[in-house]
């Protein structure tokens, strides 16, 4: 994956904002759209997040110094 750090870095900050970002608009759309349309929109962002977990973990694996706190409890 990206070997340079700085570069890595500013990857990961992207991720973790995006994956809050998409965690707080779920809420929202829990909260005011109906059932079925939530869980269509759950289903597809889960696969969103799963994705970008697979952009951010080898990433954390070549740079452990910039692994988010709790995301890779097994790299800390």
């Amino acid at each position: 994956m990206i070997q340079d750090e700085f570069v890595a870095g500013k990857m990961i900050d992207c991720v973790v904002d995006v994956s809050a970002r998409l965690n707080e608009v779920m809420w929202l759309v829990k909260e005011r759209c109906p059932e079925e349309e939530f869980l269509v929109c759950r289903a597809r962002v889960g696969a969103v997040l799963g994705d970008l977990y697979d952009i951010v973990r080898p990433l954390a694996e070549t740079h452990p110094k910039l692994s988010p706190p709790g995301y890779f409890p097994d790299l800390e």
